[in-house]
């Protein structure tokens, strides 16, 4: 059984400078049983922090530290940017659950098939659910690993997928089309096109097949 949430007031300053400090976080809730915002504030400090918990299981929780709060001059995050970030990284974790489940399907697929994957297409992703980069391995777990020892955003790697193909040109082409679509922060080649440029494209796209699907 979940337990309740003591909603707090975080939306002002001065709300969350009568707040009791201690090494718990003060919880705002985002969607009932599943997120909330959070802030914390040491007793002998100044300035909190915002923390997001999300809500696994049965008394399971994930926490992540967002960043310090606006408590003094306006440094920091206000209320509102804690809000969007909380929102944001929940949505891509939405997103790398949902793509999660399709590599999990396929690679479940190409084991009931007898299929021996030629190549791999992997996604590395922050805490955050920013994708920071795409690449294709013949050798996955290898891959992973040299990543991990020499990459310039090693210390951000929080989630790796690793998707099946059962050639390279398969592999070659979808890398080619997450690094388009994906915008992941790391990646040189194929990834020139400016990110909202690419939006408004694809937006453009929907409307005008949108159009079309209407009948006469």
């Amino acid at each position: 059984m979940a337990r309740t949430v003591n909603e707090a007031d975080l939306t002002t300053r001065p709300a969350r400078m009568g707040l009791r400090p201690g090494r718990q976080p003060h919880w705002m809730t985002i969607e009932p049983h599943k997120l909330h915002l959070g802030y914390r504030r040491q007793p002998n400090q100044q300035v909190g922090i915002w923390v997001k918990r999300e809500v696994l299981g049965p008394n399971r929780y994930r926490v992540t530290p967002l960043g310090r709060a606006n408590d003094i001059a306006n440094k920091g995050m206000s209320f509102n940017q804690a809000m969007r970030a909380v929102v944001t990284t929940a949505a891509a974790a939405a997103l790398i659950e949902k793509k999660r489940a399709t590599v999990i399907a396929k690679a479940l697929a190409f084991y009931e098939h007898g299929v021996v994957p030629a190549c791999c297409l992997y996604r590395q992703y922050d805490m955050h659910g920013d994708l920071l980069y795409v690449g294709i391995t013949l050798e996955p777990i290898r891959r992973q690993r040299r990543h991990l020892e020499g990459s310039a955003w090693k210390n951000f790697i929080s989630a790796i997928l690793i998707e099946p193909f059962a050639t390279r040109e398969e592999a070659l082409a979808a890398e080619e089309i997450a690094i388009r679509r994906e915008f992941p922060k790391h990646n040189k080649f194929h990834n020139g096109r400016e990110p909202w440029r690419e939006v408004l494209r694809m937006i453009g796209q929907e409307e005008r097949t949108a159009t079309m699907e209407v009948p006469a």
